[in-house]
C-alpha cells in the first residue's frame, strides 16, 4: 500500500523544508566537498544522479565518486574502509592544496556504502571538525544480516 496518495507525489529527495532562505552562492559552496560511496557490487556512475542534484544546488562545490572499492565490494568492510579512507585523502591532497579552503565535508552512501563510509571516518580523524554531514540511503544497520547476505551471494557467485 502506498504511503502517498499517487505515484507522481512520491518524492525522490527531500529538501529542508524550514523557512531558512537557501543561497547557492559561491562563498556558500566553494570548499564544500561531497563525497559518493556506491554500495553492494556498484560503482560511481551508480551515484551520479545524486552527484547532479548536488552539482546543481551547489555548483562551486567539489564532488568524489569512490572508486577504491568498485571491483570487490565482497570483502572485509574495515579493509574497504581503509581503501575509502586513503582514496579521500588522496583527493583532498590534490584538490586542496592548502586546507584551509576545505571548509565542509558531506557523505552520501548507499546500501554497503554506509558501512564502508562508517569504517572510514576513524581513519579521516584528522578531518573531523570540517565533517558536516552524512547521508545514509538504505543502509544495512545490522551487519550480521548483512555477513549472511554477503555469505549467501559468494555462495551463489560461486554456483554460477
Amino acid at each position: 500500500k502506498l504511503f502517498f496518495r499517487s505515484k507522481e507525489k512520491i518524492p525522490l529527495i527531500f529538501e529542508d523544508a524550514s523557512d531558512a532562505k537557501h543561497k547557492h552562492s559561491e562563498e556558500v559552496t566553494a570548499g564544500h566537498l561531497f563525497i559518493f560511496v556506491h554500495g553492494f557490487q556498484g560503482c560511481p556512475s551508480d551515484m551520479e544522479f545524486f552527484k547532479t542534484y548536488f552539482l546543481l544546488h551547489n555548483p562551486e562545490a567539489r564532488f568524489l565518486c569512490s572508486k577504491a572499492n568498485q571491483k570487490n565490494t565482497d570483502g572485509d568492510i574495515g579493509e574497504m574502509g581503509r581503501k575509502l579512507a586513503e582514496e579521500i585523502r588522496y583527493y583532498i591532497k590534490f584538490s586542496f592544496p592548502n586546507l584551509d579552503n576545505l571548509k565542509k565535508i558531506t557523505f552520501l552512501a548507499h546500501s554497503l556504502g554506509g558501512l564502508i563510509t562508517r569504517a572510514a571516518l576513524p581513519l579521516l580523524e584528522s578531518y573531523k571538525e570540517k565533517m558536516l554531514s552524512l547521508i545514509h540511503i538504505s543502509e544495512p544497520t545490522r551487519p550480521l544480516y548483512i555477513s549472511y547476505a554477503v555469505f549467501c551471494l559468494k555462495k551463489k557467485k560461486k554456483k554460477k
